[in-house]
């Protein structure tokens, strides 16, 4: 059997991306959603979960805006105005060995402390910018995993991309998901495939999903995704109109449709997802 996991990353991000979030929820074939606890629009996002009931999991923070934490807690973490290094000067400064991991594990703990509090109920796991793959950050993930019960860890696997327009995303692809084998081999989960940095690339997005969604292997397989309304206004960073693209792509009819005939399972959380600590 095929079961896909559809997972809108980026929930809180914006009030646009919220309700763009739950619009491909409702109407789309998203699943599940992971909320960014420093995020802007964090009480909108609380809000709306809980109107909607979307499951919803918590996307890891280390590289954009300010932390949970206090930033006198964590100053190997932050910049000079107490907000988090970009996605760049986080990896040479963590590959230069300038973040303390103490420090990540704490704002990690408040990071989830802070949605907890808010009556959310965390399925599972992921990051922005996928740092829970780094050297280190995955066994921080599983043991906060592990302590506060939650089953499941985004998986990044080898991509499975063709065609020399995404070569950068399956070079990437490619990178995070060997960091993610080496410091969790006994804990991967065989047939269960990452997908998504194809989507994030393609200029054609209906039609880049419906190729990824015949291209599906037997078991579990996660599309990352990154729908919402995003303006230039808005502190999202680059991938704005993109946004607006994928949403209309996840709620066409045409896409719907295939999952339907071709007996691809919808899924959220449960049976066949296993544990990863």
């Amino acid at each position: 059997m095929k079961s896909l996991i559809v997972n809108a990353d980026d929930f809180g991000l914006s009030p646009g991306i919220n309700r763009g979030i739950i619009e491909t929820f409702e109407n789309g074939i998203v699943t599940r959603t992971s909320i960014m606890a420093n995020g802007p629009a964090f009480d909108d996002a609380c809000s709306l979960a809980l109107q909607t009931s979307i499951p919803v999991g918590l996307h890891l923070n280390l590289t954009f805006g300010s932390p949970v934490s206090s930033p006198e807690e964590i100053p190997s973490l932050v910049d000079a105005r107490g907000r988090f290094y970009g996605k760049w000067a986080f990896t040479r400064r963590f590959f230069s060995g300038l973040m303390k991991h103490r420090e990540i594990e704490k704002e990690f703990h408040a990071q989830l402390e802070k949605v907890s509090r808010h009556s959310i109920h965390i399925t599972h796991l992921d990051s922005h910018h996928h740092i829970h793959c780094l050297p280190g950050v995955g066994k921080i993930c599983r043991q906060l995993a592990g302590k506060y019960g939650i089953k499941n860890i985004r998986r990044v696997t080898m991509p499975r991309i063709s065609g020399r327009r995404f070569l950068s995303s399956y070079l990437s692809q490619m990178i995070i998901a060997g960091f993610f084998k080496i410091q969790n081999s006994k804990f991967i989960i065989h047939n269960y495939f990452f997908r998504g940095f194809e989507f994030m690339a393609a200029k054609n997005k209906k039609d880049t999903l419906l190729k990824i969604l015949a291209s599906l292997q037997e078991g579990v397989n996660e599309l990352m995704c990154h729908p919402g309304y995003a303006k230039q206004t808005d502190d999202v960073g680059k991938y704005l109109q993109d946004r607006q693209a994928e949403l209309k792509a996840l709620c066409e009819h045409q896409v719907r449709e295939f999952v339907m005939k071709n007996d691809i399972k919808l899924i959220s959380f449960g049976q066949r997802e296993q544990y990863l600590y």
